[in-house]
């Protein structure tokens, strides 16, 4: 979300002026107004259509809004997940509990049966 919302003030940005540099390499016989090795320096800067300044922006708040609303969807998702697991957790523990108490009963009974099955080979 952070990053959408710093993209609204690049949106509303205008572009960086570009500077240009042009050395003369004539001759004076083939520009005669102009001294030889004459030197032009211009700066330009791009200016947008009226209200495509404000339709970026305008762009770029929406996918703010956007990436606010998927974050909210994300946190209630976790937030139901969570409660559901907080829900089912004595259920699971309940189940656990009568693993382990069957667990040595299970062993006695492999135990009773190798034996058995041992005596009688």
């Amino acid at each position: 979300m952070a990053m959408a919302e710093t993209s609204v003030p690049a949106a509303s940005a205008f572009d960086d002026p570009q500077v240009m540099y042009r050395g003369w390499w004539r001759s004076p016989e083939s520009a005669p107004d102009l001294q030889p090795g004459a030197e032009h320096f211009m700066v330009t800067q791009a200016l947008p259509d009226p209200g495509k300044r404000s339709l970026r922006i305008s762009v770029a708040n929406s996918e703010v809004s956007e990436a606010k609303d998927d974050l909210a969807a994300v946190r209630l998702r976790v937030r139901v997940e969570l409660r559901k697991s907080l829900y089912d957790l004595p259920e699971v523990q309940g189940e656990l509990r009568i693993h382990d108490e069957h667990v040595p009963v299970a062993q006695q009974a492999i135990a009773t049966c190798s034996s058995a099955i041992l005596m009688g080979s």
